[in-house]
């Protein structure tokens, strides 16, 4: 076996698959859907001793480029940045288009931060924070 043309192959392959790689990588950084208002509703009393509903967050945000999302994974946080709960919501997200959507906040933050941590669009590729 000749290995100095094997060598000569595997580095050909190294050369040419290093810049695939790294462009994956950077054209993750741009992140395809902006949360642009969160309302934050607190928890009340459930009337049955300690007992307390959740609360509520209203969001607001868009799903940036040409390709509808389909499936938006948000991380709610505290102050601190630590994840106390994670919201996966489904649709069809046009692209562009203000999309409100209502949900139950059980992470009792104080404070908290709405942040995107995956997107799943309408042909099937995925964004990942």
């Amino acid at each position: 076996m000749n290995f100095k043309c094997l060598a000569t192959i595997i580095a050909a392959i190294t050369i040419t698959s290093t810049p695939m790689l790294v462009r994956a990588q950077a054209s993750s950084s741009v992140v395809p859907v902006v949360v642009t208002d969160v309302q934050v509703y607190e928890p009340e009393s459930g009337g049955f001793g300690d007992s307390i509903l959740p609360g509520r967050l209203d969001l607001e945000f868009h799903a940036m480029g040409n390709m509808p999302a389909n499936d938006i994974i948000f991380s709610v946080g505290d102050e601190k940045g630590n994840d106390l709960q994670i919201y996966d919501v489904r649709g069809s997200f046009a692209p562009n288009i203000a999309i409100h959507r209502t949900l139950l906040d059980f992470s009792f933050a104080l404070d908290p931060t709405v942040t995107v941590v995956r997107v799943t669009f309408a042909d099937g590729s995925t964004w990942f924070k």
